[in-house]
């Protein structure tokens, strides 16, 4: 069990290094895909031990927690980033009518004067 843990901090740290390039650069889209999935089956190899197991390594399990909250953020302000990318490029104002309807005005790049 302990090396599987092991194993799974290296794979979150592996995500943290391509969740920060892929941004970057897109080529590192693959390998993240990649290590998500041998995250995944890590875990589903943890799934298969008791809670009472992981008791016995608290400081791998807190690591784990911490790589994965951080990893968490992480994904969550990439896809803040696009979503502003895509907005700044094709922005898109939402307003409401007084009977609570909304009411969506498409204003973007391409629309304006360059």
């Amino acid at each position: 069990m302990e090396e599987i843990l092991k194993a799974l901090i290296n794979k979150l740290e592996e995500e943290k290094e391509y969740l920060i390039k892929t941004l970057a650069d897109k080529s590192y889209i693959d390998k993240l895909l990649n290590v998500v999935e041998e995250k995944r089956e890590l875990i589903l190899k943890l799934s298969q031990y008791e809670v009472e197991d992981l008791k016995k390594y608290p400081e791998l399990v807190n690591k784990l927690r911490e790589l994965s909250e951080y990893n968490m953020q992480l994904a969550m302000n990439n896809i803040q980033f696009i979503e502003g990318l895509f907005e700044s490029i094709f922005e898109t104002e939402k307003t409401y009518t007084k009977d609570g309807n909304v009411e969506v005005k498409k204003d973007s790049l391409f629309n304006k004067k360059v």
